[in-house]
């Protein structure tokens, strides 16, 4: 994996990875189910066999373990070795780095050089896909609710009716794979300073054929070799489209005047933007150490197996008091080569997802799951495969967060994900 360059391009690290508050709510949570836990106590104090003072107390406690019995030697040893463990114990606020992390923090052994400060991320913006048939994908588009902007000999760009320039770009090709997605930064700073620090990444480049202009730096993570598209300076898009906000009736609330009916067209359900994709990855840890160290992402929501390790998360960006979606990327660990999962995108309300919905289907196309209600970030979702089988998701009504709002951890179950709609297809997870 590549380090932070030298001085000359980038500043020298010189202070550890910043804990953000979240982070910190995490780290408090965490200890306090731990020190409830004999036997973790008892595997931390396993792990901290470091000195040869710590070996021999070790031992010593061994022997305590024999004379007191396996039940209660679990307890003594576990509680004994985190008071030695803990000599150096952290201030209030202060992370111990020196710490063995909780399994279930999502925390990672430290691997890679750490950069001065993460690169600061604003929102997600588009997302690129090659094709081998661009002409079945370019119809398929079109039905899923995108509207073409722009068209060059080998790429069709498309938009929503919100003010990113892009949304999607279809790319001819003579293979059909995911090419990454684009996330805008703060600042031409902030990308002059990723592509000095990130591994693979290029130097700024003007996106000349790209509706809206502006710069981009392009890399890829060291983990699976998944392509990432930072862009800044780019024009928004003139917004066009106004959609009615429905009034509902209630049994014991009728808020929709005498006369006033819901009436609805029969056609695509519009898109408005891109709100998350998700990958499928090969190591999880260490796609987590990736993109938590160099970048202002924090999870929502950190999914465990039986055996405690970490196997899914749903990460949001830190804007601070800014609210923003439950996620707008995750990851998981996969049965199958690395792959995009899915990516999804915003439409305007029920009705319109479910006319979209019944638009894809009596077009013929192949439905993937859906229509249901997630548990986790809450959207109503209904997934679809495009002609290259790749899946592309509507959703309405997610939740929305602030860096205060702490993580979620939730053991991996088939019944976490939806609390109502068909059931979970056996391949989704794959």
């Amino acid at each position: 994996m590549a380090k932070p360059k030298d001085s000359a391009k980038a500043p020298k690290v010189k202070k550890p990875y910043h804990i953000k508050k979240a982070d910190l709510h995490l780290d408090e949570y965490i200890e306090e189910q731990n020190s409830k836990n004999p036997a973790l106590l008892l595997q931390r104090a396993v792990a901290h066999l470091k000195t040869s003072f710590q070996f021999k107390v070790y031992i010593g406690l061994q022997f305590v373990a024999v004379l007191a019995g396996y039940g209660q030697a679990m307890l003594i040893i576990g509680l004994l070795w985190a008071m030695v463990a803990n000599t150096g114990k952290r201030k209030d606020g202060e992370r111990n780095v020196n710490s063995v992390p909780s399994r279930r923090a999502g925390t990672c052994p430290s691997t890679m050089a750490k950069p001065e400060r993460k690169i600061q991320l604003v929102r997600i913006a588009h997302v690129y896909y090659r094709h081998k048939d661009w002409e079945k994908a370019h119809e398929f588009l079109q039905d899923f609710g995108f509207e073409e902007c722009k068209r060059t000999d080998d790429k069709i760009y498309y938009r929503g009716y919100g003010r990113e320039p892009f949304v999607y770009c279809l790319i001819k090709s003579d293979k059909d794979e995911f090419g990454g997605a684009g996330f805008v930064v703060e600042s031409e700073e902030e990308l002059n300073y990723a592509s000095k620090i990130l591994p693979d990444a290029t130097e700024p480049y003007e996106l000349k054929d790209a509706p809206g202009g502006g710069m981009c730096v392009t890399f890829k993570e060291p983990v699976d070799g998944f392509e990432w598209h930072l862009v800044y300076g780019q024009s928004p898009a003139p917004d066009e489209r106004v959609l009615p906000t429905l009034t509902f009736n209630y049994p014991t609330e009728k808020h929709r005047p005498v006369g006033k009916f819901q009436r609805f067209e029969k056609k695509p359900a519009p898109v408005h933007k891109l709100g998350h994709f998700g990958l499928c990855v090969t190591d999880f840890n260490k796609a987590y150490e990736f993109y938590h160290t160099y970048f202002n992402i924090i999870d929502s929501e950190l999914v465990h197996n039986e055996k405690g390790e970490n196997v899914t998360v749903f990460s949001r960006l830190d804007r601070g008091k800014e609210r923003v979606d439950h996620h707008c990327f995750f990851f998981f660990s996969g049965p199958r080569a690395p792959h995009v999962h899915h990516s999804s995108f915003e439409t305007h309300d029920f009705d319109t997802q479910v006319l979209g919905h019944d638009w894809l289907r009596h077009k013929g196309y192949e439905n993937c799951w859906g229509v249901g209600r997630h548990i986790m970030g809450s959207q109503i979702f209904d997934y679809w495969f495009d002609p290259s089988k790749f899946v592309l998701e509507h959703y309405v009504d997610g939740d929305l967060l602030d860096n205060e709002y702490p993580v979620n951890l939730t053991p991996a179950s088939p019944d976490n994900l939806h609390v109502w709609g068909p059931d979970l297809p056996p391949t989704f997870l794959t």
